[in-house]
C-alpha cells in the first residue's frame, strides 16, 4: 500500500501541477508541499483545501481508501495469487493489462503504473 505522501506526489503528477502550484492553489506554502511529499507531515491540517486542488478526496490521500469503502486488499508478496483473484467475468484483454499491472507493481515500476493508469483516466473521461 502507498503511503500518504506517495498518495500526495501521485495526485499532484496526476494533475500536471508543480509542488509550486499545489502550495498557491491550497494557500499553504511550498515547504509544506514538500514536506507531506517528503513524509515529515503525515496529517496535513490544511487537508480539504488541498484535496480540492488535488482533485481527491481527502479520505484516499490519508488512508489510502475512501471512508465508507472496504479497506482495499492488502498485496500479497506474491502476485500470481493476485492475478489468480481477477474476476473471470472480465474480458481477456482486461484481465491481461490487470496481470500486466500487478507484474509492474510487485516488480516496484511506479512511475511505469502511474503513466498507465493516468493514461487510462484521460481516455476514459
Amino acid at each position: 500500500m502507498s503511503s500518504i505522501a506517495e498518495r500526495f506526489k501521485q495526485a499532484r503528477d496526476e494533475q500536471g501541477m508543480s509542488q509550486y502550484d499545489l502550495a498557491a492553489c491550497a494557500g499553504v506554502s511550498q515547504q509544506t508541499v514538500n514536506a507531506i511529499e517528503q513524509g515529515r507531515i503525515r496529517r496535513p491540517r490544511n487537508i480539504l483545501s488541498l484535496s480540492r486542488c488535488l482533485k481527491s478526496s481527502p479520505d484516499w490521500l490519508i488512508y489510502g481508501f475512501e471512508i465508507g469503502e472496504k479497506e482495499p486488499v492488502k498485496f500479497t508478496a506474491d502476485p500470481q495469487s493476485m492475478i489468480d483473484a481477477i474476476p473471470k467475468s472480465l474480458s481477456q484483454e482486461a484481465r491481461e493489462a490487470m496481470a500486466i499491472l500487478i507484474k509492474m507493481d510487485s516488480q516496484r515500476k511506479d512511475s511505469e503504473v502511474a503513466a498507465i493508469l493516468t493514461f487510462i483516466k484521460k481516455i476514459s473521461d
